[in-house]
């Protein structure tokens, strides 16, 4: 469904990305790990067209998007939940939701009782400030925002950053049923241990490159996985 080829990413003259390639195929989950720092959240801006790279080529369904606008990329299919949920602390969850859903107008009321499905506690807090929800919440209606646009690839970045162990189970929980709807995603995340629980693929990035991919069983068993991130 997604394939990154070599590309390269600066700002103004630091090189954040090098040589960066890797597929997603359809219906499978992705995991993109590293510390901070490493590229991850670059590369996400990358395929959602907020950043262009100045190398290399990005493909969707075997389209060069490279250079698509982003708005063209979400009708296409791909979509993002940004890292710190930045939903619109002064509009209602309603209003949060109606946003996400303007560019497939026709399927909105479809698409609110499809995340309400997933979601039942945003149907409580239908007409409540986005901002006074917890943060588990505001993850919910962040994610729940994007699948107003009906994708077919989830960009997640960060969807458990700052959120307590147990609602962090639901997240990824949540993340599982997405999947298992059809959808397929690429899940950007520190918490290694619990990405590669749910993902299919996994691939490590460190200093703007790719060092490691493949099954992510196989990351999960290697020592090198395991004493910098999983904590063995």
């Amino acid at each position: 469904m997604l394939r990154v080829e070599e590309i390269e990413v600066f700002y103004d003259s630091i090189q954040a990305l090098r040589n960066v390639s890797f597929e997603v195929k359809e219906g499978e989950i992705f995991a993109l790990l590293g510390a901070n720092g490493a590229g991850k959240t670059t590369t996400l801006k990358t395929i959602s067209g907020l950043i262009i790279p100045r190398r290399g080529r990005i493909y969707f369904q075997e389209e060069d998007i490279t250079f698509l606008p982003i708005q063209e990329r979400v009708k296409r299919g791909i979509s993002q939940v940004p890292e710190g949920r930045r939903v619109f602390s002064k509009l209602t969850v309603e209003e949060n939701l109606l946003l996400g859903g303007y560019i497939r107008e026709r399927g909105i009321k479809k698409n609110l009782e499809a995340v309400f499905s997933l979601f039942p506690i945003l149907k409580e807090r239908l007409h409540q400030p986005a901002g006074t929800l917890s943060g588990g919440e505001q993850q919910m209606l962040s994610i729940a925002r994007a699948l107003m646009t009906e994708p077919r690839l989830l960009l997640l970045d960060e969807p458990s950053l700052g959120l307590a162990p147990l609602l962090v189970r639901d997240i990824f929980h949540y993340i599982k049923e997405i999947n298992e709807e059809g959808v397929t995603i690429l899940l950007v995340e520190q918490n290694a241990h619990m990405a590669l629980q749910i993902a299919n693929r996994a691939a490590l990035l460190q200093r703007g490159e790719v060092v490691l991919q493949g099954k992510a069983e196989d990351l999960r068993d290697m020592e090198s996985i395991k004493s910098a991130y999983l904590g063995g």
